[in-house]
């Protein structure tokens, strides 16, 4: 039956993560601490992909543009369901423990050029202005209807990486200074739903540098606390309530750590 008791998948349902960080976060390298096997898809237009450590590369898919080709973001972003789907039936690089999608916040801005381009094509005598909000709400319910394709997948593990980008805490307030803190690079409301569709989603800041090739461990902020708002994890309150703001970048650490192995 496709009911079953927490018991049974609570620990799954927390094995569903977002990375949020600035470039150069280390959110894209600690895909080595999430079982393997691990495939990783970088998304359309995600310049982070020369980051992927070494020992992921035979796992992982670029998008590569040919310019002769004049493919359309209709083709680019069919290209991007299919290569999903057959990552995570095992189709393509067999059975993986782990689904890795690599820049959300360039998926978003393909969903929403195909939204626009064919709100356009069907309502030709609209000004473009008319046509960019309607845009934006068939590009938010694709984009969600598309993490929830992965996160309600059998796949063991998931994680996925956007750029964080600071939003105004009342978004009606015209002041330049107005209080903000940092979210997912997302538009409108979908930064902070986008919180609602993992079960953790930890803030990334990188190690500090020792030495030539030397850096200390990075870490993860898991509630929101300082700039950083667009975090959180989902677990009962008498386990979250024992965790620390901070801890190592490492989600097989962080994982013992939230069941107490």
């Amino acid at each position: 039956m496709p009911f079953k008791t927490m018991g049974e998948v609570s620990r799954k349902a927390f094995r569903r993560a977002l990375l949020i960080g600035p470039p150069g976060s280390w959110k894209t390298s600690s895909f080595t601490t999430w079982p393997g096997p691990i495939g990783i898809l970088s998304f359309p237009g995600e310049l982070g992909a020369s980051s992927i450590p070494e020992g992921l590369r035979m796992n992982s898919i670029v998008w590569e543009d040919d310019p002769k080709s004049l493919t359309t973001p209709e083709r680019i972003w069919a290209d991007v369901e299919q290569a999903t789907v057959d990552m995570l039936t095992g189709k393509m690089f067999g059975p993986l423990t782990t689904f890795a999608g690599d820049g959300l916040h360039k998926l978003y801005e393909l969903i929403w050029e195909v939204k626009f381009r064919g709100l356009k094509r069907d309502n030709p005598t609209l000004p473009e202005e008319k046509v960019k909000g309607p845009a934006y709400g068939a590009a938010h319910k694709e984009f969600i209807g598309y993490l929830r394709k992965i996160t309600q997948s059998t796949i063991p593990y998931v994680v996925c990486t956007a750029w964080t980008e600071r939003e105004k805490d009342d978004p009606d307030n015209k002041d330049r200074n107005a209080p903000s803190h940092l979210w997912a690079n997302l538009p409108g409301t979908l930064a902070q739903q986008v919180v609602g569709e993992f079960p953790a989603v930890l803030g990334c800041e990188a190690g500090t540098l020792l030495a030539p090739g030397k850096f200390t461990q990075g870490k993860w902020q898991i509630r929101p606390s300082g700039k950083v708002w667009g975090v959180g994890i989902k677990l009962p309150a008498e386990i979250s309530s024992k965790l620390p703001t901070h801890v190592p970048a490492d989600w097989q650490a962080l994982e013992k750590l939230v069941f107490g192995e």
